[in-house]
């Protein structure tokens, strides 16, 4: 992606399981990041769900 043009980045393209979906490589990482964000959130509220029942181990 070092060498994708800005036009390229954000050009969109079909997904090749589902042809009537499309979406740019700016959109699928973005999303992967965003997908990332989450399960650090949730991993984050369960460490201190487990702390608050049990303490510090």
């Amino acid at each position: 992606m070092k060498e994708m043009s800005l036009e390229e980045w954000r050009r969109l393209r079909p997904d090749p399981q589902d042809q009537e979906y499309e979406c740019t490589p700016e959109w699928v990482v973005f999303h992967l990041v965003e997908h990332e964000a989450a399960h650090a959130g949730q991993i984050s509220s369960l460490i201190q769900r487990g702390r608050r029942a049990f303490g510090d181990a």
